[in-house]
């Protein structure tokens, strides 16, 4: 067992002062997908840390067709998703990262189509994807009610990753 540290604040005197907090993976990831989905303009996102992960998302988004500025100095990205121009998820990326996954409703949304080759391992082993796709009737796939969910989004065989993305059941329409 570790020890704790303990802060032990006694009253009569207000707390003031400032921390820093840094940026979260967890949190950026999520941004980064999020950034693809306006057609004009430039997000910019602050506090985003230099880490693989993140660098490897970046290459991602340049694939697609983003322009992805890094100020590694100041942590801030500014990403331009105007001109979009591919749908397709190149694997000796996807295969690194297996956060790849969240790129795809925003491509489905602004391509009407994703190629998703496979995605990467987790170094804490096997971990379920269902809950990524089990909102996919939230991604919005052109016309939902003549298009299948595994018509649009392409998942094609693995072959070098460690893990891959498991199939998308075809949406049963009525």
């Amino acid at each position: 067992m570790t020890v704790q540290e303990v802060i032990e604040i006694q009253g009569g005197r207000p707390l003031n002062g400032s921390v820093c907090v840094q940026g979260s993976k967890n949190a950026i990831l999520p941004m980064l997908s999020a950034a693809l989905l306006p057609e004009n303009g430039c997000s910019v996102i602050r506090n985003v840390p230099p880490l693989n992960d993140i660098l490897v998302a970046f290459e991602i988004m340049r694939h697609v067709g983003a322009r992805v500025d890094y100020f590694s100095n100041e942590k801030v990205v500014c990403v331009d998703a105007t001109h979009l121009t591919r749908s397709d998820l190149p694997e000796s990326l996807t295969c690194r990262l297996r956060a790849s996954v969240l790129f795809i409703p925003p491509l489905l949304k602004r391509l009407g189509e994703v190629r998703l080759p496979s995605v990467g391992g987790c170094p804490l082993g096997s971990r379920n994807l269902n809950y990524h796709y089990r909102a996919s009737p939230a991604w919005g796939p052109p016309s939902p009610a003549a298009t299948p969910l595994s018509s649009v989004v392409k998942i094609l065989p693995a072959r070098t990753c460690i893990s891959t993305f498991p199939a998308i059941p075809a949406r049963k329409t009525s």
